[in-house]
């Protein structure tokens, strides 16, 4: 039998960074920002960015709030534009042009549209097939499950996590999507590219990661993707991930044999689609570094300075105990003692 065509895309993405100075609507590069006249919920001013005719983002500048710093900022990306080829060049363009510090991603959503599973599984019949106990996700799991229902009940929409989770998972029907609440015609496009039967319905399996600090590691050569970088914007980078995603936590298992086992991992482990194993491993990402002899010295120039300004210039010497705590701490030598 072929393999079904599939696409992996990036449905959602938002930044979070820095402003170097005051923004104003205006010229910004090649782009044009616009003030709209409401506030969002956490920031005063809201931009809409274009480029010719074309809203490529919103940018949300000045926090409501006083103890956030008033440069902090978030970038969101329009949807049409995360289906072009040049993400990453586009979104490095954007971002110098707005004099956007880059600092992280705080949101990003990754997908893979497809028609069928593997093996011409359908997914009616698998949303059937969880309803019933006849499959068991691995794990421990909160869901969400929404349908129709006339002369029988008809589920279209699974949803793993929740709103606070760092990774929230959807399983859901994106043509009826595109019918019933907003056409996207880029979409549409993108499956044609791809080979997709556009006349019957295209599913979405949708990883929505907010606040990842984790590093994808491949075990074979060492290499990593950060995963709050910008780097997660090369498709070879999001669809590995994504790939990945779906072996460790798109992870499903038949009821077969389940009161002899009673142990779900033990029964058949349903296959999806065919990828192949990825043997990459989630790591956290650190702030602490290596200590060394230097590290050590560094401490001591910081003590005998605030022991040089300790009586004329007491809030310099805060500073200076500010600077120390944080460079004991990220080094691993809070204990150290000269």
């Amino acid at each position: 039998m072929a393999t079904q065509p599939y696409f992996i895309g990036i449905d959602w993405l938002q930044m979070f960074g820095v402003l170097g100075v005051e923004f104003k609507e205006g010229q910004h590069g090649i782009f044009q920002a616009k003030k709209e006249e409401y506030q969002t919920r956490h920031f005063k001013e809201l931009y809409t960015i274009f480029l010719g005719t074309d809203e490529v983002a919103t940018l949300q500048a000045q926090p409501h709030s006083a103890i956030i710093d008033t440069g902090n900022a978030i970038i969101k990306i329009s949807n049409k534009y995360l289906y072009q080829d040049q993400l990453q060049l586009f979104t490095n363009n954007l971002i110098k042009c707005l004099g956007f510090k880059f600092v992280s991603i705080s949101r990003i959503d990754l997908n893979i549209d497809f028609e069928v599973f593997q093996n011409n599984y359908k997914v009616c019949n698998f949303l059937k097939d969880f309803t019933t106990g006849n499959i068991i996700k691995h794990g421990k799991n909160k869901f969400k499950l929404q349908g129709t229902q006339s002369e029988i009940l008809e589920y279209d929409y699974l949803r793993f996590g929740s709103a606070t989770s760092n990774i929230s998972t959807y399983i859901y029907n994106k043509s009826k999507e595109l019918r019933e609440v907003k056409n996207k015609p880029w979409i549409i496009d993108t499956w044609k590219l791809n080979g997709m039967n556009n006349e019957a319905d295209i599913y979405r399996l949708e990883f929505s990661i907010k606040k990842m600090n984790k590093n994808a590691v491949n075990e074979d050569d060492g290499t990593f993707i950060q995963m709050n970088d910008l780097a997660m914007l090369l498709r070879n980078n999001f669809e590995s991930i994504v790939k990945y995603l779906i072996q460790k936590i798109w992870k499903f298992s038949t009821k077969v044999n389940w009161a002899k086992t009673k142990e779900k991992y033990r029964c058949k482990t349903i296959d999806f689609f065919k990828f192949g194993a990825q043997n990459i491993s989630l790591q956290r990402v650190s702030e602490k570094k290596q200590s060394n002899r230097m590290d050590k010295v560094f401490i001591k120039k910081l003590e005998s300075l605030n022991n040089d300004y300790g009586l004329t210039a007491s809030y310099f010497c805060s500073e200076i105990d500010t600077i120390s705590t944080y460079f004991r701490r990220t080094r691993g030598l809070q204990q150290y003692r000269n």
